[in-house]
């Protein structure tokens, strides 16, 4: 992996940890605890959770452009 590639790798990295940010806060809004988030799914419904949906664009541009990051640098050794 050269610099440029490591920089972006801290980008993703970057974005990946302030989603999760948004995603406890999210939980948290709606009263949910930390302890018990991973088995309460949030469900956006189209129209009636435009902070859900963002989240959810977000986390699926996030994915596609971290998967696009390795398919280009490869795996690592």
């Amino acid at each position: 992996m050269n610099e440029e590639d490591l920089e972006e790798l801290s980008r993703l990295t970057a974005e990946q940890e302030a989603l999760n940010e948004r995603v406890q806060r999210a939980y948290e809004s709606r009263g949910i605890p930390s302890n018990v988030a991973a088995f309460v799914p949030l469900v956006a419904v189209e129209g009636q959770g435009s902070e859900l949906e963002a989240l959810a664009a977000d986390a699926e541009s996030l994915r596609e452009r971290t998967a696009a990051f390795f398919r280009r640098v490869g795996p690592a050794d």
